[in-house]
């Protein structure tokens, strides 16, 4: 094994940067980081041309995001950038490093920077654009996939990104004009139609909602945010058999899903099933104190079991996380007085 690894080396020393260069790309090119960082960086030491130079710098941020490695790539695609700036590619690099490495506002900084030097690059508008709807600017965000769109008007991931950040800035007819653009030029995108689905149920149409969903799932049977709006629709129109089967399924693919547990739990208690619904909502409250729909349903379950003490125990957590609510407060103070009449006439009789 030494012989053979001193073998490698002896063949790596008596390459020229320029081959050492070439080969490390390919390793980058085949996703194979340990390979290539080691033959970059000497390549980067021997005699380069500038565009050489801009190449291996590039090469490597490659090399150590593939390595997980965001920060070391910031600096390498820096360099890479300052070298020749006229690079799309080196441009959404620096930003997806940036990203990686928790500089989000950096990140958006690299792709105005890159748009500036390269102004039709569809990636960078559509990368720019998507990291500001992701990071809470939805309004800047459209704007910038709008470009991209103008940029490639036939492009059904572009039109379905656009209608996500539509809805994200609660436009929702135009994210479903979107949605429906992108669909009728590719319809086995599940989250255009789940995209659809979400504007449709802004706008009112239920109906039109659930067959964006199924349509979804048809696609990806795996959809678990479109089984979780079937759900509530189910719910929405009284199948709360069917709701509560789709949540079953979401925490089959998904355990760790709280959400799905929560709301489980809940329907469980309107359907009669106490005993599991009282687990889940038990599992639920553990995890997350702030899932408030669970205790009115855990109170109510006491309480129909008459268990005054435990179901007026249950509201009173419910006050405590309602600190400042008056009104609800006072809701709460009402149906627990309540449970105490209730309780007081089933011990006189």
């Amino acid at each position: 094994m030494h012989l053979v690894a001193a073998l490698v080396l002896t063949v790596v020393a008596a390459m020229t940067p320029a081959e050492q260069l070439a080969i490390g790309e390919k390793y980058t090119q085949m996703g194979k980081p340990k390979q290539a960082i080691p033959l970059l960086h000497k390549a980067l030491k021997g005699a380069l041309s500038d565009d050489d130079k801009a190449r291996a710098e590039a090469a490597l941020g490659l090399a150590y995001l593939q390595a997980k490695k965001p920060k070391k790539a910031v600096a390498h695609l820096r360099n890479a950038t300052d070298l020749d700036g006229k690079k799309p590619k080196r441009w959404l690099l620096l930003g997806v490093a940036l990203d990686q490495a928790g500089l989000t506002d950096k990140a958006v900084a690299a792709y105005r920077r890159g748009i500036k030097a390269n102004p039709k690059s569809v990636e960078l508008h559509h990368e720019l654009g998507m990291t500001l709807v992701e990071g809470g600017q939805p309004d800047a965000g459209a704007q910038s996939l709008e470009r991209a769109v103008a940029l490639a008007p036939n492009h059904p991931g572009l039109l379905a990104d656009l209608a996500f950040g539509q809805v994200q800035r609660g436009k929702f007819k135009e994210a479903r004009e979107a949605s429906l653009r992108s669909l009728a030029l590719a319809d086995d995108n599940a989250d255009a139609h789940f995209t659809l689905g979400l504007s449709e149920m802004a706008l009112g149409n239920d109906d039109g909602a659930i067959d964006a969903f199924e349509a979804a799932l048809k696609h990806e049977p795996r959809h678990i945010p479109s089984l979780m709006r079937l759900a509530k629709l189910d719910e929405k129109q009284g199948r709360k058999v069917k709701a509560a089967k789709r949540l079953v399924k979401v925490l089959k693919l998904d355990p760790s899903a709280l959400l799905a547990r929560a709301r489980l739990g809940v329907l469980l208690a309107d359907l009669g099933k106490d005993k599991k619904a009282k687990k889940m909502l038990g599992q639920v409250l553990k995890k997350d104190p702030g899932y408030l729909p669970a205790y009115p349903a855990l109170a109510e379950l006491e309480a129909k079991a008459g268990n005054a003490d435990a179901a007026i125990a249950w509201y009173e957590k419910l006050k405590g996380q309602l600190k400042g609510n008056a009104a609800k407060q006072k809701q709460i103070d009402k149906r627990i007085a309540e449970i105490r009449a209730a309780h007081k006439a089933n011990g006189a009789q």
